[in-house]
């Protein structure tokens, strides 16, 4: 949900179609640009709890892009 709600606040910028394993459908682009972008790390497993602490480091990556 992280990856979408992102993804349609920067205007749902154009992402790599790729298929991520454990990613509901609905999810798909929206974390292929997260993870392409270095918004959220590649290793973060989907359908995890996002701490307050992960949430301050994926927008610290937003801001930087």
């Amino acid at each position: 949900q992280v990856a979408v709600i992102l993804y349609s606040y920067v205007g749902k910028p154009a992402a790599e179609d790729m298929a991520i394993e454990g990613v509901s459908d609905w999810a798909q682009t929206a974390m292929a640009w997260a993870t392409g972008a270095g918004v959220i790390a590649k290793d973060l497993a989907p359908q995890t709890v996002v701490t307050r602490g992960v949430m301050a480091q994926i927008l610290l990556n937003l801001s930087k892009i």
